[in-house]
């Protein structure tokens, strides 16, 4: 299991995921990452400054992400948790608290 920055390459990979667990749990679809176009390019979406998107992966797939950026439309210095799914294979196995640990330490790193 590797945890690693997002490349280019993870896009179709994590965007499946994503999609995927949206459909296993019955989330609603409408208005939602589901939807969202940064969700066919998480790549591009994360590279601004004081952004970072992480991927877990597995036997050379990507099983599952969670990333960190500034709080849309708000100009204050916040930030949040976005986009942790992790597919089926994974789930509550601890990833969870491991992703956002992650994400949580990154933010002194982007600063």
């Amino acid at each position: 299991m590797i945890i690693r920055e997002i490349q280019l390459k993870d896009n179709a990979q994590i965007e499946k995921v994503i999609k995927q667990t949206f459909l296993e749990v019955g989330l609603p679809l409408v208005g939602t990452a589901y939807e969202d176009k940064e969700t066919a390019k998480m790549y591009e979406s994360y590279q601004a400054k004081n952004e970072i998107y992480f991927v877990i992966e597995i036997h050379a797939e990507v099983q599952g992400g969670a990333g960190i950026k500034h709080l849309k439309d708000f100009e204050d210095d916040v930030c949040e948790l976005q986009k942790m799914y992790f597919s089926s294979k994974i789930r509550g196995k601890g990833y969870g608290k491991i992703m956002i640990e992650k994400c949580l330490k990154s933010i002194t790193f982007l600063r």
